[in-house]
């Protein structure tokens, strides 16, 4: 991916920022479904990075089996995983 930085105070926009933030406010008001907001370009990853810090990160069946899997290839005892399991439900 290809990114370009370009400083627009070098173009005569010194308020740039204000302008920035306007126009996000501007947008953020338009009219939409409550259930559905609108969110500017990373709202959504730091929301999700925020509800997982708080209630940890989902995980299918079949992933938490592999993960399980490979720790008994690697030796854990049944005993441990069943102790970790345990402690992960509470």
């Amino acid at each position: 991916m290809t990114t370009i930085i370009i400083n627009p105070e070098l173009f005569g926009a010194p308020d740039c920022n204000a302008q920035t933030e306007a126009f996000a406010e501007w947008v953020k008001a338009s009219p939409h479904d409550d259930d559905k907001p609108i969110l500017l370009p990373g709202e959504w990853e730091v929301n999700t990075r925020r509800e997982r810090q708080k209630q940890g990160i989902p995980l299918d069946a079949g992933s938490w089996q592999a993960i399980c899997d490979a720790a008994r290839q690697i030796g854990m005892p049944e005993e441990t995983l069943q102790a970790f399991c345990q402690q992960l439900a509470s």
